[in-house]
């Protein structure tokens, strides 16, 4: 939902503004920025650096009729399908451990994230507690940005870096009132190693690209049960 990431990265320019002291020119530039590319998932767009990361989404509300109402057509006759969470975090590690023995430099290995979101009004010390390790993380890049003008404008390097990280932390935050939902995100920076060999369906990366290396391309051995809406229906 680029509304609700939208928040989470207003949240983050706030931050930016009241606790590092950014300018209010910066923070506008920043924002437009942020408009410009909160929509650009397609690694095939080739004028302007892919920074927003590719997110799945999972629920602990596993049977809630809210969700079934919400997210499918009961009448059609939708489905719920159920990770076991032993297998996914083996998987996720497996990517994690091969991406970080790989020779790219580190700025280019994909690694995953497998984080509950944080909901506004709920968790606001943790959103900031987030906000300042990613600006630790990427401190010279945000320093950088934070000096520039529109006569003196930074690198293009820092940049990418600070929109990546906004847009990182902000694809974990969502509004309070779908605190029920009990969400997790899975997590993957696009980076260039990675959209070389992506798989789209409906215009939108495959969980199989997140997880490629961890399950050989066999993400249905994540799944431990799938069920059919309303009647409940039990497929294994």
């Amino acid at each position: 939902d680029d509304r609700e990431i939208k928040e989470g990265c207003d949240r983050f320019l706030s931050f930016l503004s009241s606790e590092k002291g950014f300018p209010d020119s910066v923070v506008e530039m920043l924002r437009g920025n942020i408009d410009a590319n909160i929509n650009r998932f397609d690694p095939r767009a080739k004028d302007l650096p892919n920074v927003m990361p590719w997110t799945f989404s999972v629920s602990e509300a596993e049977d809630a009729p809210y969700q079934w109402k919400h997210y499918v057509d009961c009448q059609a006759g939708g489905y719920r399908v159920a990770f076991n969470t032993d297998r996914l975090e083996e998987a996720i590690a497996a990517v994690n451990k091969a991406n970080a023995q790989s020779m790219l430099p580190v700025e280019q290995r994909a690694i995953l994230v497998f984080l509950p979101c944080m909901y506004l009004d709920f968790d606001d010390v943790l959103i900031a507690e987030c906000f300042r390790a990613a600006y630790k993380d990427f401190e010279r890049a945000f320093e950088k940005v934070r000096a520039s003008t529109p006569e003196k404008d930074c690198d293009n390097a820092s940049g990418v870096q600070v929109l990546s990280a906004i847009f990182f932390v902000s694809s974990l935050i969502k509004r309070g009132r779908y605190r029920h939902e009990r969400e997790w995100r899975l997590i993957l920076h696009a980076t260039d190693s990675v959209k070389h060999d992506y798989e789209m369906v409906g215009g939108k990366p495959r969980l199989r690209t997140l997880l490629s290396a961890g399950v050989s391309g066999r993400v249905s051995d994540l799944v431990c049960q799938v069920m059919r809406s309303p009647q409940g229906d039990v497929k294994a």
